[in-house]
């Protein structure tokens, strides 16, 4: 009995284990079956280590490296369980002399520690692509860790090598396969991809300026990084398992890079080595997460490791000192890092820190909390704006920009809410909905925050909308912005909408908000069969009733066209059948494809009833439309339609509305949409335009008075328009004083105006289906005039502003602008993401002020612009390890001036001390740093480094100079500017030899002339460079009254010169209007140019103009006389000296009768031979030559040159 039992317990035994192989085997949907099998558990040794560093420059570099002790459970086929402990969490912190990085624990090791052991991460492995995940708690970080490790678990179908798809943290991947050796199995595999082909390896925006003018290029820039993954697997060939796996993923920034391998680069090591496999006893695969999730990498919130606000604080004081320090040029550095810093803190410690930021300094705490641009630096900003006063304008403007940044947190909708819990004002409720839609449609799920938005919006409009009407009215106008949220939230809102359309107690345009609340909602069969009835109610309101049908016709079905039907052959109201008949029509006859067919739909409910429309379009209501579509498979076009409304009880129009939208690649986009809806406007349009109106009197009264004034085409065409515009009586009145009457009718106007009611109007605008905001009434509008008005005032008065604080004495005003801001995140195989910025802040600033005194002013002025590009690449994880490689691009100007004004005894002294030292007007420089939380390393040169520096006077006491620093580059490292750092400097340098720059301007009345009688004003001003090497300018400008003579002189002792310039002008009865310059030196005559005009009775003209050259012994004189006494005489003589040469030349014209006369003559005279002693050899020479030219013979002929030049001659 007992052999017995034994023999069965062997059977079983037998049988489980065959079982178990037969299972672990053959499981045809899943691959990894083979190499993981079912009941075992795979322990492995698993290091992820990465290196950011500038390869080829330099041996630094920087980044973290983990490791952990992996096990895996099979406990059903193609199921696993993945456990890791044992975790450790280092940090490069410098390297040894062969380049070696040495590593140390980082600072949050044990919190890395604790959360990778926390849970069991199981995932499903389908077919050779499919990954599902089912956390159990992870951090998105730790969980994106733990996506890493299976991804490299991933081993490749080695059937045959060719290129196949494969799944990764990068998504579906194109993979290259390579079987290195095959035994039984292949063995040794190797793999490569192109990270860029993978599906998902897309670019995970981050958070960057909102206000910055150049951002969005996260795509364009993640193409400039290459990406590529290689990977090396061995198996053991009698049990197939993976026992060793070695991923090398590279990226690097081909921009300035060398042969795309030397450049700042990011490498991620990923190596798993197997230390065991044992068995195990579970048989259950149990999970029960709600959510699960694939094997891409999530987006994560990148936040600092340690969050305190010292560093923060640190940045902040040191930005605020900068004006005091040397390093000025830093500036845009340090601005661009107090912001990085904002953007690292978490909720609860930048709450605890802004206050004391604003108490420091509040203008520099607003400009970084602007340009911040996370949910968290909103918070802060909302903290701030919780205390202003609650009626503040400035509350509302910045409530609704942040209402429409792009994808809004719960933490920002939760501070809207709290600020529209104490002030519902229509820039913070739109806010709200604007946030709370986009926060809806990021997310794609109903969160808490819309939940608590939910209930402040029912709690005003109660069950039935019977609450204050202007509230509820704007209330419901949000709710029409986001209602697949609120919908969400709790679809009995559609129940409470119902309620306020039908709502008695409450006004019509309350009713017709409740309807257009729905535009975003589904409508159900319960809410479809209400909207019938009231565009079916023929006693209701025909804008009510239009606005029920057209809610209705966005997505009809069958029974909204029987409603079409009953109101095109039953209703007898005429707008809301002409409307509806109009709307119809240009359905009907649509060039959209679509519409097309919803036209055809309605023709055959119509049946025999042909469907036309009206052309009073004065009267009748009518929907307008105009579509242009491109013929193609995709359809491509646009469509504008208005509508026109009007009332049975008023012959202007209700309400009007124009409407664009765009249809391209299958979306439907409402591009843009303007409403206006009035009434009770018709006293107004009386007063302004009816027979006693204000225009028609006015411009009939004008129109006599300017009858006199005007040519009489212009009376004609002006009659005709103004003609219909009067009254018997007007024709009649003929104005004494145009202007009085003005006046009166104007004064009418005003007083009829206030003694009606006024006007009820709305006009609102949407954009791209998202309603920004509305106006209603004119109160609104004028309100709205005059806060604008206000800030205008305040504008114009700012630069008065500014010019007081500088007068006020020492002060200083910088500011700071992030003009370029682009920052994202790729994947990578670790699990941590790649982060890659591009940054560029602009900062300007003026230092400085004006000190007056009584006869003294001190003027202190000093310019400065730094703008700084920042270039930021590197992996890091995140809330635990910083690690970077960036490049810092500086361009500094700064520049001084100082000033000393003094006044008395008619002169003005200003003195400008010499520089003291060294100023560098412009600076450019460029360097490479290794970024961790503790330390932040220069990237040393490579190769040889040069300076080159020149420098050349500028001035008396000042040279210019200019420094280059630059290093060569060694051969395998990459060029400039990644080769170290880099200078380039343009400055001023003091030579110490002066010590202070004068300028006097002196005025002095003189008197000249015999016994003082002729008054001469005299303006002196002396230049002077006082020190060792004393140099002095001096410029005299005198103005003689009585000869009316302007005489300027020059005299600069150091460089010999004394020059003067002479102007006069003379008017003489026999020699005309005279004027001449003369110019000397070192009182030497030098230049006179004299021009002389004289005109007797229109009969008799001279116009001459004289040039003398006392030096070179010239004279040139130019002279054209006009006589008309008898006949029209013109001559025209030039008269030119020149040593030993006189020439006069004389032209003249006579006119008379039918008769013209020109007469030219020449006269030149020279003995020029005089000024050659030489003369008579020379020509004696040149005759020789000449004679002996003449005497050559022409080749091949008996004749020689003589002879062919006298037969030309002879011709």
């Amino acid at each position: 009995m007992g052999s017995m039992k034994l023999y069965l317990l062997l059977l079983l035994g037998t049988y489980a284990i065959a079982q178990q192989e037969i299972e672990s085997s053959s499981h045809p949907g899943c691959h990894l079956s083979k190499r993981f099998k079912i009941y075992k558990k795979y322990t492995y040794r698993y290091e992820a280590e990465i290196q950011n560093r500038v390869t080829g420059t330099s041996p630094l570099m920087n980044g973290p490296k983990l490791s952990c002790k992996v096990e895996i459970d099979v406990p059903v086929a193609c199921s696993f369980e993945l456990q890791t402990s044992e975790c450790s969490l280092t940090e490069v912190v410098g390297t040894d002399g062969n380049g070696v990085p040495i590593y140390s624990p980082a600072a949050e090791a044990q919190a890395f520690q604790s959360a990778m052991e926390k849970n069991v991460l199981k995932f499903v492995v389908e077919g050779e692509t499919g990954v599902t995940l089912y956390p159990e708690g992870d951090e998105t970080n730790i969980l994106n860790f733990k996506r890493g490790i299976i991804s490299a678990l991933i081993v490749p179908v080695m059937e045959k090598e060719e290129s196949k798809d494969m799944v990764t943290v990068h998504g579906i991947c194109a993979t290259d396969v390579k079987v290195n050796t095959k035994e039984d199995i292949s063995t040794d595999v190797t793999i490569t991809r192109d990270l860029s082909g993978c599906d998902t390896f897309k670019t995970q925006r981050s958070h960057t300026s909102p206000i910055a003018i150049i951002t969005g290029l996260q795509y364009p820039l993640s193409k400039l990084i290459g990406s590529t993954q290689t990977c090396n697997y061995k198996f053991d060939n009698q049990k197939k398992h993976m026992t060793s796996a070695t991923c090398t993923e590279k990226h690097i920034f081909l921009p300035f890079s060398y042969q795309n391998k030397y450049g700042i680069s990011s490498l991620v090591k990923q190596i798993l080595t197997l230390q065991e496999t044992s068995k195990i006893n579970d048989r259950v695969f149990d999970y029960r997460t709600a959510y699960p999730k694939d094997l891409a990498l999530e987006a994560i919130e990148d936040k600092a490791p340690i969050q305190t606000s010292e560093a923060l604080l640190f940045i902040f004081r040191e930005l605020k000192s900068m004006n005091e320090k040397p390093d000025r040029q830093l500036r845009a550095n340090k601005f661009q890092s107090l912001v990085s810093e904002l953007r690292g803190l978490e909720h609860q410690v930048l709450q605890q820190t802004i206050t004391q930021m604003v108490e420091e300094d509040k203008l520099l705490t607003w400009q970084a909390l602007t340009q911040c641009g996370t949910p968290e630096c909103g918070s802060a900003m909302f903290s701030i704006l919780k205390t202003f006063d609650t009626d503040a304008i400035e509350v509302d403007a910045a409530v609704y920009a942040l209402g429409m940044m792009h994808s809004p947190t719960g933490l920002l909708v939760k501070d809207i809410l709290e600020i529209a819990q104490t002030k519902q004002s229509k820039p913070i409720m739109y806010a709200l909905s604007n946030a709370v839609r986009r926060h809806f449609q990021t997310e794609g799920q109903l969160t808490s925050e819309i939940l608590e938005v939910y209930n402040f919006i029912t709690s005003i409009l109660g069950a039935d909308c019977a609450g204050e009407k202007d509230l509820t009215y704007l209330t419901l106008r949000v709710i029409g912005n986001m209602g697949e949220a609120m919908e969400a939230a709790n679809p009995n809102m559609k129940t409470t909408l119902l309620k306020c359309m039908r709502q008695p107690a409450t006004t019509l345009s309350v009713q017709m908000s409740a309807i257009q609340a729905f535009r975003r909602m589904s409508v159900t069969p319960e809410v479809r069969s209400n909207i019938q009835r009231v565009a079916l109610y023929a006693k209701g309101a025909v804008q009510k009733r239009l606005a029920a049908y057209l809610l209705l016709m966005k997505k009809p079905e069958s029974s909204d066209l029987e409603v079409v039907k009953k109101i095109l052959t039953q209703d007898q109201n005429v707008q809301v059948k002409s409307f509806v008949a109009s709307h119809v029509y240009n359905i009907i006859h649509s060039r959209d494809p679509e519409i097309q067919k919803l036209g055809k739909r309605i023709v055959e409910v119509m049946q025999d009833d042909e469907v036309l429309t009206h052309s009073n379009y004065t009267l009748l209501s009518r929907n307008y439309k105009m579509d242009i579509f491109m013929p193609g498979k995709d359809v491509i076009g646009s469509s504008t339609q208005g509508s026109i409304i009007f009332d049975p009880s008023s012959q202007l129009p209700r309400e009007v509305m124009l409407e664009t939208t765009l249809k391209a690649f299958s979306y439907n986009l409402d591009f843009m949409e303007f409403g206006m809806d009035g009434k009770g406007f018709e006293p107004t349009v009386e007063t302004l335009f009816g027979s006693n109106g204000f225009f028609p009197d006015t411009i009939s009264k004008a129109m006599y008075w300017v009858g006199d004034k005007m040519p009489n085409k212009i009376n004609e065409v002006l009659q005709e328009w103004v003609d219909p515009l009067r009254t018997e009586k007007t024709k009649r009145q003929v104005p004494e004083n145009i202007i009085r009457e003005m006046v009166r009718n104007f004064n009418k106007l005003a007083k009829d105006l206030y003694n009606q009611d006024s006007p009820e109007a709305m006009a609102y605008l949407r954009i791209m289906g998202n309603e920004l905001g509305y106006i209603k009434s004119t109160n609104e509008l004028s309100a709205i005039v005059d806060r604008m008005a206000t800030y205008i005032q305040a504008l114009k008065y700012s630069p008065a502003w500014i010019t007081k604080v500088l007068m006020s004495g020492d002060q200083s005003i910088f500011a700071h602008y992030i003009f370029m801001d682009n920052e994202f995140f790729l994947p990578t195989a670790s699990g941590f993401p790649l982060k890659f910025a591009l940054s560029g802040t602009f900062a300007p600033g003026v230092e400085g002020g004006l000190r007056m005194e009584p006869g003294r002013h001190e003027l202190s002025f000093s310019p400065s612009m730094a703008v700084e590009f920042v270039t930021r690449m590197g992996v890091h994880i995140p809330k635990f390890v910083v690690a970077a490689v960036e490049m810092h691009t500086n361009m500094f100007h700064e520049s001084s001036f100082n000033a000393k004004i003094t006044k008395g005894d008619g002169q003005i002294k200003l003195s400008i001390p010499a520089p003291k030292g060294t100023t560098e007007i412009f600076r450019v420089s460029n360097k490479l740093v290794m970024v961790s939380k503790t330390m932040v390393t220069l990237v040393p040169d490579t190769g040889d480094r040069t300076a080159i520096a020149h420098c050349s006077p500028l001035i008396s006491g000042i040279n210019y100079c200019t420094t280059i620093l630059n290093s060569r580059a060694e051969r395998n490292s990459p060029y400039f500017p990644l080769n170290g750092e880099s200078n380039f400097v343009l400055g001023i340098q003091p030579t110490g030899d002066i010590t202070e720059y004068t300028a006097t301007i002196a005025y002095e009345l003189l008197n000249e002339g015999k016994e003082g009688r002729q008054k001469v004003d005299s303006l002196k001003m002396i230049l002077k460079a006082e020190g060792d090497k004393h140099t002095e300018a001096s410029a005299t400008i005198k103005y003689n009254r009585n000869k009316n003579i302007l005489t300027t002189s020059i005299a600069i002792p150091d460089y010999d010169i004394e020059a003067g310039i002479k102007v006069g002008v003379t008017d003489g009865i026999a020699k005309g209007k005279k004027i001449s310059i003369d110019i000397s030196n070192k009182n030497i005559h030098q230049f006179s140019l004299i021009g002389r005009a004289k005109l007797e009775t229109m009969n008799d003209g001279l116009l001459e103009a004289q040039l003398i050259v006392p030096s070179l012994n010239t004279e040139g004189t130019l002279t054209a006389t006009l006589n008309c006494v008898e006949d029209l005489t013109l001559e025209l003589k030039s008269n030119i000296k020149l040593p030993e040469t006189n020439s006069v030349q004389r032209i003249t014209f006579q006119y008379a009768k039918d008769e013209m006369k020109m007469e030219m003559k020449s006269d030149i005279e020279s003995e020029i031979q005089k000024l050659m002693r030489n003369a008579a050899p020379l020509q004696s020479h040149l005759d020789q030559v000449f004679d002996d030219i003449m005497e050559h013979k022409v080749v091949k002929t008996d004749m020689k040159l003589r002879h062919i030049y006298a037969k030309l001659w002879e011709v």
